[in-house]
This record gives C-alpha cells, sequence and structure tokens, in this order.
C-alpha cells in the first residue's frame, strides 16, 4: 500500500461540513476542513478510512456498505495517483484485505475508551430516553462481535501472509 498523509483521528467531531447554502440550520455532505491534526503522519490511507467507519458508521449499515465505502475509496485514490506509484500488486482485493484488517483493529480500539465516549462525548447523563447510551453501547458490542468474527476467520490468516 502506498504511503499517504494520514490524519490518524478521523471520526465525525474532528470533520467540519458545508452548510447547505439553501437551509442554513442543515449540513452538506462537503467537507469544509479536518481538525485535530496532531497525531498526523504518514501511512496506509486506509487507516484513517477504517477509523472513520469502525466509529462512525452505525454497525447495520458498515456491515452492509464497508465493500461499497472501500470500492469508492479505492476508485477515487487509484484515479488521482499514477500507476507507476502505486505498483501492480496495489488491487482492491488487497486493498479489501488490509481494509478489513484495519477495521477490526479500530473496532477492538474503542472498546477501552467506553467509559470516556459515555461519560464525555456521548453525554449520557443528559439524555432522560437513554437513547445515547443504548446506541453507544450497541455499536461496541457490535464492533467487538465484529472483530471476534474477524480475528477467527481465515481472513486474518491470509492478511498475514501478504
Amino acid at each position: 500500500m502506498p504511503n499517504v498523509m494520514l490524519h490518524g483521528d478521523t471520526w465525525i467531531n474532528n470533520i467540519m461540513f458545508l452548510k447547505d447554502p439553501k437551509n442554513p440550520k442543515q449540513l452538506t455532505d462537503e467537507v469544509a476542513a479536518f481538525f485535530d491534526w496532531q497525531i498526523s503522519t504518514c501511512g496506509c490511507g486506509l487507516n484513517d478510512l477504517a477509523r472513520l467507519t469502525a466509529w462512525c458508521v452505525p454497525h447495520d449499515l458498515r456491515r452492509l456498505q464497508s465493500d461499497v465505502i472501500l470500492k469508492i475509496y479505492f476508485d477515487e485514490f487509484t484515479s488521482k495517483v499514477d500507476p507507476t506509484v502505486l505498483g501492480t500488486d496495489f488491487t482492491l482485493e488487497r486493498a479489501s484485505m488490509v481494509f478489513n484488517r484495519t477495521l477490526a483493529v479500530h473496532g477492538l480500539l474503542g472498546v477501552p475508551m467506553v467509559d470516556f465516549m459515555l461519560n464525555f462525548l456521548g453525554k449520557v447523563h443528559e439524555d432522560e430516553t437513554g437513547w445515547r447510551k443504548e446506541t453507544l453501547l450497541n455499536r461496541v458490542k457490535a464492533s467487538y462481535d465484529d472483530c471476534v468474527t474477524y480475528f477467527n476467520s481465515s481472513a486474518n490468516i491470509a492478511f498475514l501472509e501478504l
């Protein structure tokens, strides 16, 4: 995988979206800026994509659309980078192996952060319905379950053979 500049902490609170000019109370899907660059580095761009997908996409949608998300990224990336830089081993199949592995790792990284996410980011104490807490805990559990499935799978072994 080619090295690119990584943000390192991609999640929804570090992304600012443009306002919809027709409805200023609504946001568009266009990114205005990324914030919080203090852990940026160089590495595989799939790391930022996997972190964003693991932490910010609802688990049911993530399970259904991860391949679509990766394909969009792969097509955009390969359309903008000189093929001689990419080399012949940069294929969608290999990118998928790296993405799925990185997605599993980022899913596990969320587990020790549950207390912080619940009490500071999720502000569950401000939600009388319990929806925030339930949503966050369900997302972490689903992510953990997916990680266990991945690390018990043949995909994990195939990745190690890359």
